[in-house]
């Protein structure tokens, strides 16, 4: 993703994500557990996967990959909704978030 691109995905439900593409994982926010993971007041979830830290939580950092994936694991729920996954620039993510 270009500099000062952000993808922002919301779920419902208990989550667990991971960026796939990094060995650095145990020095930079490229995965994140379910007791790391901060819910909306609402229970939602977001994710920001991003180069640079935008300044909230759930961050994912890329590390200018341009290309990756995500998993989304949601343990324990009866239903199993899809996320939304929003491209934006970082300009636009205070008023959605």
């Amino acid at each position: 993703m270009a500099g000062g691109t952000i993808l922002l995905w919301a779920s419902v439900g208990f989550a667990t994500s991971f960026w796939h593409e990094s060995h650095r994982y145990l020095t930079d926010p490229v995965s994140l557990t379910s007791s790391e993971v901060s819910k909306r007041e609402d229970g939602t979830v977001r994710f920001i996967v991003s180069q640079e830290d935008p300044g909230y939580s759930n961050w994912i950092k890329t590390f200018a990959r341009d290309r990756g994936f995500l998993i989304l694991r949601m343990v324990g729920l009866k239903t199993h909704p899809l996320p939304v996954v929003r491209k934006l620039l970082a300009a636009e993510l205070s008023g959605v978030m």
